[in-house]
């Protein structure tokens, strides 16, 4: 293996709880988990209520619920391939059969909402039988429940909950992987979408550099530092 698969992993799955460091590198996982929770205007680190948003952006939410399953299907894979045989949505439903059981009868519909919302930006799907899909968010009732005229509506925290307790379910899979093939496809994928970086460096030349703190929701900040005040250069 290319790195020391049980720092990587260390790493990759750390408590989101923990204060961002801006000085080193951040997992992927773990970023993308405050920005979820800060979309539904969740605390993390506390049990004292939920912050005190006037407005919750839902879709993006959701949408950043299935981004983390596309990211941990890669993982589980150990492939970001997009072949007749291995891509995107054949990974994305392995991950949900494997790990998110609340989700047994409805992945291709899941699957059609996660196409909706990251491709369309919308509420309307057609897979390749013709079959019509149209969607409604919810934060109550069943995770999904057919109505009339091809609707379905999604309960985006059931959603959130499932996610959530797939993360644990492959991270105790991967620590305990007497094999090796978890460790190693998890590997394979590590050096692409395992750790970011913070900052954006100066560009070469630029003589001044503004930096942007922004907060995620749990009293955790990161930086970005653009070349000006503009932001031109990104």
């Amino acid at each position: 293996m290319a790195g020391d698969i049980n720092s990587e992993i260390k790493l990759f799955f750390e408590d989101p709880t923990v204060p961002l460091d801006t000085s080193k590198e951040c997992s992927v996982l773990k970023f993308l988990l405050c920005n979820i929770y800060t979309c539904f205007g969740k605390k993390i680190d506390s049990n004292d209520g939920d912050l005190d948003m006037p407005f919750q952006p839902l879709w993006a939410g959701a949408m950043c619920v299935f981004a983390g399953i596309d990211l941990l299907a890669k993982f589980l894979k150990g492939s970001d391939a997009q072949t007749r045989n291995d891509n995107s949505g054949i990974r994305f439903k392995e991950y949900m059969d494997n790990y998110m059981p609340g989700t047994n009868g409805h992945i291709e519909t899941l699957y059609q909402l996660r196409n909706s919302l990251v491709h369309s930006f919308g509420w309307y799907s057609e897979d390749k039988d013709n079959n019509i899909y149209r969607f409604r968010l919810s934060r109550n009732g069943q995770l999904v429940d057919a109505q009339n005229n091809n609707i379905y509506m999604v309960n985006i925290l059931k959603l959130l909950d499932e996610f959530a307790q797939s993360i644990a379910s492959y991270k105790n899979d991967l620590e305990n992987d007497s094999e090796g093939t978890l460790k190693s496809n998890f590997d394979n994928m590590y050096s692409r979408y395992g750790v970011i970086e913070y900052g954006l460096e100066p560009q070469q030349g630029s003589t001044k550099s503004t930096t942007i703190l922004a907060d995620i929701g749990y009293g955790n900040k990161y930086s970005v530092t653009s070349p000006d005040s503009s932001g031109a250069g990104w």
